[in-house]
Formats: structure tokens, sequence, C-alpha cells
């Protein structure tokens, strides 16, 4: 029945017009696509054909409102979608509620995980999604559907596909409409009759595997605790979903495992469940609205997982969740299916795809799509499982990972965008997914680790850090190969974690059945050997694993012990190999092109077959050998890489994509097992060089005895001088004394003081050789890469990358996860020896600033008392003066007296006055020898000071202190470091070895006034 008004609600709606499409389409049921199933995918599939120009016939059971319990949240990524296809407007007038997030409850902590909002934008700019009644929202795509020009909605029921016999092409669908066969028929017939679908089992190797169920409430105006989100109850039991569908209607969602003791009929069913398991854990506010739903009927449906295969039958496409579905917790099915159909219409374009008649470019175009869709259909497929097994967690490791989820969302920032732009479908990548799923898996480790003991603690990172990681593998690991379409190899890490249904029992235990010999076995099939092999595929299906669905089914491989042979000539048959004679037994059955296998046989025709008597000349001999060892692995082995050699060189594309995929591959092996490159580090030769600058300290160090030697003597003249002095009747004579004492004092302290610095320099440098050597012994113990083994290579290149890309490190420092693995794993031998390089660095640049700051200092203090010498020396100078001015007037004026001319000079006195001035200009000519012994002190200590400024200067330059700045090997570092340890360590042997000579081999000097002057002066004093 082909409807113009299918139903009083859409009489109004419907109007195509008269065109040549549009008459083949409702008279001669023929079109250029013929869709199964006006559901969502149908519906948005037809609009988006008929957009560009396809004439669509859809077929749907019945056109009434369906009334489903899932299907009722559209992500943000499958609104921008629908809205992208134009249809939009379908989620208008329907009571659809905006949908901005997500609220997880955890044991009553909650915590709200909101939409991320594109880079820069406001808060406002948020991406939302949509929740509705299920058929409202179909009801309004089906409107859509039947305003299209090109596309005729038909109410009848499909039964069965029409296809070529010879080619296996399918050509149609063959439906019944009222009790009455009909059949329409299509380029291309899509196949969208969701997760019930009758024609799945026929052109997919996998069946659905149900893990839990779905039984549904509905509440009336119940409060919910965050409006406008979904809200995700995590208890003891599985999880709890609830959300709004309408202003007044909320749905509550309970997953319940197939095999849970408390639904089962003996304690209450359903219902005990519900009252003892779940109502405890609701929020408050919902308890009320959720006790008196529980008054109603309860619904359910099964939470089915197929993974998804690519279409390979012509004419063919199998698309939403009749080809993938997975669990409904995450609410992506329709927007997984939404894409599709995005993606479906842009690789089938008129553009691309010109006539969908053209099998072999659909083909083609259908490889495309399987890989194409994975950017978001893998994410939320893989996302959806994993999360469940999280959140239905029956095991110590799966609740350690859900604690850490909850926890690694109360983090926020990108711990929050990540995850719920993944399951929104906003971000498509699914390396983000692997990212943060393994970082819950480290931050898991950490909170299990800071749980326990501080003594326990590391126990706790080790092993039940290997635990949860090996869980987290066994979590997402199998479904990431279904992705790829390859044999998992992952243990199950939990029950709910099953891949195999009771249907494929017998089948495995058929294929497994031993090799009997053909006269124990009748008919043609006789000669067929029930072989003990796996078939070759094995590797790429699920055929020879009685893990799965599916096992057991279908055997494309040709081997020698699966051939027929004919059956023996009747006797008296003349041997007549021509290729007239006896066509019954020159018959062979070859494989169909687009079949994937041998027809089957047919028995009863070979059953059939009178029994000939044994009369004949003709003697059948067949010898077989049974091979009894384990081969298995290796006939797998060698006939995977056989089919996969001839997939791989098909065709000279196919052979050059190979050999591209071989090169890229290649070359991404070398650089993970290459010696890794060395981490930015500092130049350890720049401070050894700064360190050799420190050879004229040694050198002025060396004459340190004899500058203290010489101080000392003069301090002990000087003194001698002030009591020669004292003795005289100079007016100023006390004056004199007491400088000349104070002179003396302050050589003395001078030389003490010069005695400390000497030794303090002595000391820094023996530290900086001291520093050197260790240095020499810490680089030693770094491993040159030349030692490193392959998997260290490996190691140190994988943690480098990840380390580039921002995943562990960051320009802030290591990130959450980088430290997470640092602790659980340790450093790298690359971290090691960059640690080590830093260290020693440090610490060779913190003796010599310390050393450089020492001499500083204690020069600092020579100075001032060279400042306070000199000054005393001037006022020595000045009294002098002044006194040998004194000197001479009383000098004259005892010449010029009365006295002196009555009764003339008196020897004595003239000659104490010679005397006098002789003993002043012997102060001063001493005070200015004196001084210039000070003044050449001062200015080799002022030269030093000088260097040691700029030595200070270069320790703070960035061209010593940068940590990327070495481009040397750790051996050729070694080898200048001990260069400059050689030639220090012999300039300071040399210097040491002066210095003892010095000190204990020549006899002590005295620098004093001269003899005749000290008789002089001693005469003068009597």
């Amino acid at each position: 029945m082909i409807l113009d008004s299918p139903s009083p609600s859409l009489s109004s709606i419907s109007s195509h017009f008269e065109d040549e499409k549009e008459e083949r389409r409702r008279l001669h049921h023929d079109a250029e696509v013929v869709i199964i199933g006006a559901g969502v995918v149908g519906c948005v599939l037809a609009v988006a054909l008929s957009n560009q120009g396809r004439s669509v016939i859809l077929l749907e059971n019945s056109l009434k409102e369906p009334n489903r319990i899932v299907g009722e949240l559209l992500q943000a990524g499958g609104v921008e979608t629908l809205k992208r296809l134009g249809l939009g407007h379908c989620l208008e007038e329907i009571d659809a509620i905006t949908v901005t997030g997500y609220d997880v409850i955890y044991h009553g902590e909650e915590v709200e995980i909101r939409y991320p909002k594109p880079p820069g934008a406001e808060d406002s700019a948020r991406p939302t999604g949509k929740s509705f009644h299920h058929g409202r929202f179909v009801q309004k795509l089906r409107e859509a559907a039947m305003r299209a020009e090109n596309v005729t909605v038909v109410e009848t029921t499909a039964t069965e596909l029409i296809k070529n016999g010879y080619t296996g092409q399918v050509l149609g669908v063959e439906c019944k409409t009222k009790g009455e066969k009909d059949y329409y028929f299509g380029h291309l017939t899509v196949v969208c009759d969701g997760y019930a679908s009758k024609f799945r089992k026929e052109y997919n190797r996998h069946s659905p595997v149900v893990r839990s169920k779905f039984y549904a409430l509905e509440l009336i105006d119940a409060d919910l605790p965050l409006p406008n989100s979904g809200h995700v109850i995590l208890g003891d039991g599985s999880p709890c979903l609830l959300y709004q569908i309408g202003t007044h209607e909320t749905r509550a969602l309970i997953d319940v495992p197939t095999d849970c003791p408390t639904a089962s009929p003996a304690v209450g069913g359903i219902k005990n469940h519900l009252r003892t398991v779940v109502l405890p854990t609701l929020p408050e506010s919902v308890k009320p609205s959720f006790e008196a739903a529980m008054e109603q009927q309860v619904r359910s449906m099964p939470n089915s997982w197929l993974p998804p295969v690519t279409n390979k039958t012509p004419g063919m496409i199998m698309v939403g969740d009749a080809m993938n579905m997975r669990h409904p917790l995450t609410g992506g099915g329709m927007t997984v299916g939404i894409n599709d159909v995005a993606l479906l219409t842009e690789l089938l374009s008129p553009e691309l795809c010109p006539r969908l008649d053209d099998t072999t470019t659909v083909l083609k175009q259908m490889k495309s799509f399987h890989w194409k869709r994975k950017d978001i259909s893998s994410v939320i497929n893989i996302l959806a499982q994993a999360l469940y097994s999280l959140f239905a967690a029956n095991n110590a490791n799966l609740k350690a990972l859900q604690i850490g989820c909850f926890r690694y969302f109360q983090i926020g920032g990108n711990c929050v965008d990540g995850p719920v732009g993944l399951l929104a479908g906003i971000i498509r990548n699914p390396f983000v997914l692997f990212y943060h799923f393994f970082a819950v898996a480290f931050y898991a480790i950490w909170i299990q680790a800071t749980m326990v003991n501080p003594i326990f603690a590391p126990f706790t990172l080790v092993f039940g850090g290997l635990s949860i990681i090996w869980t987290a593998i066994c979590v997402i690991g199998p479904y990431i190969d279904f992705e790829n379409e390859r044999l998992p190899v992952f243990g199950n890490p939990s029950t709910h974690s099953a891949f195999r249904s009771e249907e494929s029992e017998s089948e495995s235990e058929r294929s497994s059945a031993p090799w009997s010999p053909p006269a124990w076995r009748k008919g043609s099939s006789g000669w067929l050997r029930q072989h003990r092999f796996p078939p070759p595929g094995a590797s790429l299906s699920h055929s020879a694993s009685p893990l799965y669905e599916s096992a057991g089914e279908g055997d494309d491989t040709i081997l020698p012990a699966n051939v027929p042979l004919p059956a023996s000539p009747p006797k008296q048959t003349p041997a007549d190999n021509s290729p007239g004679a006896s066509p019954e037994y020159e018959r062979r059955e070859y494989p169909q092109p687009f079949g994937g296998g041998y027809p089957a046989r047919d028995k009863d025709r070979d059953n059939s077959m009178p029994p000939q008597e044994q009369t004949g000349s003709y003697i059948r001999f067949a010898m077989r050998a049974e091979v009894q060892h384990g081969t298995d692995p290796y006939t797998s082995m060698f006939a995977w890489i056989r089919e996969t050699y001839k997939a791989r060189t098909r065709t000279t594309g196919t052979t050059l994509q190979s050999l591209l995929v071989a090169f890229i591959a290649w070359t991404l092996l070398k650089s993970v097992f290459r010696p890794p490159t060395p981490l930015p580090t500092p130049d350890l030769l720049k401070a050894t060089q700064i360190a050799r600058t420190f050879e004229p300290l040694i050198h002025y160090s060396e004459n340190g005895v004899q500058q203290i030697s010489d101080l000392q003597e003069t301090s002990v003249a000087i003194w001698d001088l002030g009591e020669s002095i004292r003795s005289t009747n100079m007016t100023s004579a006390p004056i004199i004394v007491s400088e000349l004492d104070d002179l003396s004092e302050s050589m003395k302290t001078l030389a003490i003081q010069l005695t400390s610095f000497f030794a303090n320099v002595d000391g820094d440098v023996d530290g900086i050789l001291i520093v050197m050597e260790w240095a020499k012994r810490r680089l030693q113990t770094i491993e040159p890469a030349a030692s490193s083994t392959s998997m260290t290579s490996a190691l140190d290149n994988v943690h480098n990358l990840l380390s580039r890309v921002g995943i562990l490190e960051s320009a802030d420092g290591p990130t959450i996860l980088g430290r997470i693995v640092k602790e659980v794993l340790g450093e790298t031998p690359s971290q090691r020896n960059a640690v080590t390089l830093r260290r020693t660095f440090d610490e060779f640049l913190t003796v010599l600033e310390e050393s450089i700051n020492n001499e500083l200092m204690h020069s600092i203090k020579l100075f001032g008392l060279f400042e306070r010498i000199d000054h005393q020396f001037l006022n020595l100078q000045r009294s002098v003066i002044r006194e040998t001015d004194q000197q001479e007037h009383e000098e004259d004026v005892l010449l010029g007296s009365l006295w002196a001319r009555v009764i003339g000079t008196r020897a004595s006195s003239l000659k104490k006055f010679d005397k006098n001035k002789q003993l002043l200009i012997n102060v001063r000519q001493r005070t200015v020898q004196n001084k210039g012994i000070l003044l050449d002190h001062n200015g080799k200590l002022l030269q030093l000071k000088s260097n040691l400024e700029v030595l200070r200067k270069k320790l703070v330059s960035p061209l010593v202190r940068s940590n990327d700045s070495n481009v040397l090997s750790v051996e050729e570092q070694i080898a200048g470091l001990d260069d400059t340890y050689a030639h220090l360590k012999n300039v300071r042997e040399r210097q040491k070895q002066k210095t003892l000579e010095m000190l204990y081999s020549s006899g002590s000097r005295r620098i004093a006034i001269k003899a005749e002057e000290h008789h002089e002066i001693a005469s003068g004093r009597r």
C-alpha cells in the first residue's frame, strides 16, 4: 500500500510531483534507492538523498507513532549534524528539552559535566543536545520525508531481499502489503530496520550480544537536582539514568544485568530490585515520583552490542542499529546514525558516484565509509562500552576505575571537556579517548595509593597499579580490536565482558570434530573432510573462536583437504575424458563472485543415486596421512600471510599503497628503536672554562707568605721607630709615637687578614678541584647512548614523543598523567641522565659562585684596611712635617738667642736637634717606602677583585646557565672536565710546593732601622 495519506495526522502534508521518477516509484515500484525502515536513520537518509536528486522509496512496517524507551536523547554533535542536513526543524514543536550536559551522582556526591564550549567563545555559545519523546521525533522526521519531492513512503512489511542468483547482488526487497506479496526494486537497497533487523544474520557474521536490560519508568513532575541535564546515578549496583523527555515527563532507565540476583522472580522480580537496590541511591527529591511510577507497568529493552562490519554485498547497504549497536548508556546511537547518514550521502553524492547501479564504485565508497565513520563511531562505541564496564563495576579493579573516573571529573577543565566532548560527538579523535581513559586509570592508581597506609603505598602503586592497568586494557582492548575487525586477544575483565552466546556452542563443537574416513560417511559430504585446522581467515573473523557470537559460520578457504573428490565410476563404464562424457561427474562447483564461499552441495541428489554394482576393473586407490602434531597455529599463520599478501598486492594501487604504508611503518619503527635524542642539558664545559680562570688567583696566593712576612716585619719596624722617637724631646713626639703605634697595629691586622684571605683562596681552589673530581665521577655514571637496548630506546622515544605533544609534560612542567607515570614507572634513562647532568652542573656552579663571593667579601675587608692604613700614613706624614718645622724653628731660636752670643752655642743641644731632624727624615722615608709596598699589594688585590667581578657576571649569564645549550656528548664533556682538572691540579701542586719551601726553607728577615742609625738614636737618648 503506497500512502499519500497514511494516517489522519499526516494527511495534509503528503504531496508529490507527477514526474517520471514519481511514476516509476508509484506504479512500477522502482527507484534508485529502496530504504527498509522509516525510523530516525531511514527518514534522515531518505531526505538527504532526495536533496541530492535521488529517487527514494521508504518502506515501513507501521507508520503509527512508535513508543520506545530509548532513542530519546540526541547529543550535541547529533543536533549539529541534523541541522546541517536541513532537518533541525524536526526538533521543534515536540516538547523537546534542551540538554546542556550531565550530572553524575556517585553515592550522593555530585559533579556537573557540561558540554565544552568552543575555544575563546562565551559561555552562552556552548552546544546543546535535545531530549524528547522518541515517537514524536520520528513522526516529525516522517513528515519531512513525505514532504520531500523524490521520496515515496510505503507502509508495508519487508520479508526478504531479492538477489541475483549468480552474482549475489541485491536487486530489491520482497514485501507483504495487507497479506499480498509485493516487490520493490532499486539500484541500491538500504537496510536500516533497527536493532531487531531480520536481514542482519544473513550479511553480518556478528550477532548482538546482550549483557543487560534497561527497565524504564516514566516519572511525572520529577524534581531533578540539575534541570536540563542528564543524570547518571552510581551506587553499589548498575547505573541508573534520569533525563527529561517533556515538560512534565522524566525518563528513568535502570540497567539490570541479565544474571542479577535481586531481580530474579524468586525474590520479587524487577520491582524488588527497583525498591531495594535503586530507590535508596536516588536523590531525595526524585524518590516520590519514582515510587509513584513503580506502580505502573515496567517496560524493558535489551542493551545490545554489535560491532560494525564493512558493507561488501553488492547492491545493499546496512546502516543504523542494524549494522552497529553500542550500550545506550551514553545516548550516542542516534548521533552515530545521523553522522553515518551525513557521511554516506557525501560519499554517494552524484559528483563522486553518478550511478548507484555502478557496483564497483559503490563498494569502493562503502569501504571508505567503513573507515571514515570511525572518527566518531569508534569513539562513541568504545566509550559507551568502556563507561558501562566502569559504571557497572563488579570487582575491585573496576571499582577502583569507577572511583578514579568520578574523581577525574571533579578535577574539571580538560578532564571534563575532553570526555563529555567525546560522548557528545563533538570531539572526533580516538586518541583523545585513549588519552583520557588511561589518564583515568593512572589517576585511579594514585587514588588507591593515597587511600592505604604510606608504608604499603609503594606496593599498591606497583602491584595494584599493574592490576588496574591490565583491567583497563581488558576493558577497552576487545572493543578496539572489534572496531579494527581483528580477533581480540584480551581476557575478559569481568562477567560483564561476555562475547559468546549459547547459539555458537553447537557450531564450534561441529567445527572441532575430528576427521573420519570417507567409508564411514555417506553421500557427497563423505569426501569433505571436517578439518581440524581453523580456516586461514581466523585471525580476521570470529568463525574459529568459541568466544564470539558467530563462531562456526561459513568458510571461504580452499584447502586440499576440503576439495571434494569425484565419486568412483560404476563398473564396466568406459573411461572417457571427453568434455561431453558423463556431465554428472564433470560438474564442478565454483564459489559465487559475491557469495563469499561455496554453495551448499545437493545432498538429496547424491543420496538419490542408485547403488552401482562393483563389477568394473577400475581400482580406486586413496592414501591420506593425518598429521598428529599441533600445527594449527602455523597453518593459520601461513594462510593469513598468504591471504594478506594477495589482498595487499591485488592491484597496482593497493601494491603502491602497501609499499607506502610499509615504508611509513618502517620509518616509525626506526624512529622508535633508534638511540634516543638526548634531552636538553646544560653545558658543563662552560663552567669548567670559568673554573680555569681561577689560575691567576693561585699564582697570586703563591707569594702570599712573603707578602705577609713583609707586612709583619714592617709592623715591627714601625713599632721600633716609635720607641726611638718616644725618648726624644720633640714637641710632637707623643703624637708621632701614637700614630706609629696605630700604624703598627693596622699592619699587624692587615697581615692577619691577608693570612685568612690566602687561606680561603687555597681552600676555594681545593674545593673547586674536589667538585670537579666529583663531577667527573657523576658523569661516568651516565649511561652512554650507544649502550642502550632496543626496549630502553623505545621507552625513551615514546616518552619523549608524548612529552613533546603535551600529554606527559607541558610548559609549566609535568602534567597530572606525567606525574602519575613518573611515580608508577619511574624515570626513563634519558631523564635520569638529564637530571644527573643538571644536578652536576648546578653543584659545580654553586661551588664556583660561593668561591667568588667569598673572595670578593674578603677583598672588601682588605680594601677597608688599606684605606685605613693609607689614612694613617697621611696623618703620620703631616705630623712629621710639622715636627720638622718645629725643630728647625727651635734650632734657629737657640742659635740666634743672646745666651748663644754671650757664651757660645752648646754643642750637645745642637747635636740633639740634628739627630731629631735626621730621625724625622728617616720616619718620613720609611713611611713613603711602606706606603709604596702597601699600594703594590692594593693594586694586585684590585686586579684580582676585577677578575672576580667578571667571573661573577659570567656565572649569571644565560649563555652559561641555559639548560638547552649542550650539543656535546657526555664523553666529550668528561674529556674537557678532565683536562681542566689536570691543569688546575698541576698549578695548585706547584704553588703548594713553593709555599712549603718558602715557609720551612728560607730564614727570617727583618726590616729595621740601620745599625748605625739605631746606635746614633740610642746615644742621642743619653
